[in-house]
């Protein structure tokens, strides 16, 4: 069970999302417009997302990586699969979330 944070991107990089997580803390830029006075200063590009069954300490490991997004599996739904209409995102699949698929 993963807890920490350093534990989770230790995950991802034994996974191969070692170029994926320098992408996307690269990718933080500044919004423009007036989203920057309004608490919507930053645009980061998606990445990851994990989904699980059942949440012992999942979200809170993996909630401070930017990019990296989690979902419940019985909260799923096709802008969290394919944000913007795009297919092709990279899911990463928790046992738990397999056996509650069943």
């Amino acid at each position: 069970s993963i807890t920490k944070t350093k534990q989770a991107v230790e995950v991802l990089k034994k996974l191969g999302c070692g170029e994926e997580l320098e992408r996307l803390i690269k990718s933080r830029k500044i919004r423009q417009g007036k989203g920057k006075m309004r608490n919507r200063r930053y645009t980061v590009r998606r990445g990851p997302l994990v989904v699980y069954g059942e949440d012992k300490g999942v979200v809170r490991a993996f909630r401070n990586i930017p990019g990296v997004q989690t979902a419940s599996v019985k909260d799923l739904n096709l802008l969290k699969l394919a944000p913007g209409g795009y297919f092709g995102r990279f899911l990463i699949w928790t046992e738990s979330a397999f056996r509650m698929l069943n």
